[in-house]
């Protein structure tokens, strides 16, 4: 087993040539924090997220920075509407 690091990507785990752990795109990260952030309702910080995505913490800065200054208010709640919609079974 060895483990395969990827510069603002993050972190793989390899044993015999197979995958065990699944390496997410930049937007793929930026759009699972959108999600968390907007349907958790809580807090949540730097610390879980770089130990979530295994990343550094000016990587998880540069994501919410960008999240910040590509998303208006209107667009995220727009987001959070359809989310509501498609997953209101879930959150009951």
């Amino acid at each position: 087993m060895k483990l395969l690091r990827k510069s603002g990507v993050g972190i793989r785990l390899v044993s015999n040539n197979n995958l065990i752990d699944t390496e997410i795109t930049l937007d793929g990260r930026r759009l699972d924090i959108i999600k968390k952030l907007i349907l958790e309702g809580r807090t949540v910080t730097i610390n879980e997220l770089k130990e979530q995505y295994y990343v550094s913490q000016s990587s998880i800065l540069n994501d919410l920075r960008w999240i910040r200054n590509n998303f208006s208010k209107n667009l995220i709640m727009q987001i959070f509407l359809v989310l509501k919609k498609r997953y209101e079974s879930y959150l009951l």
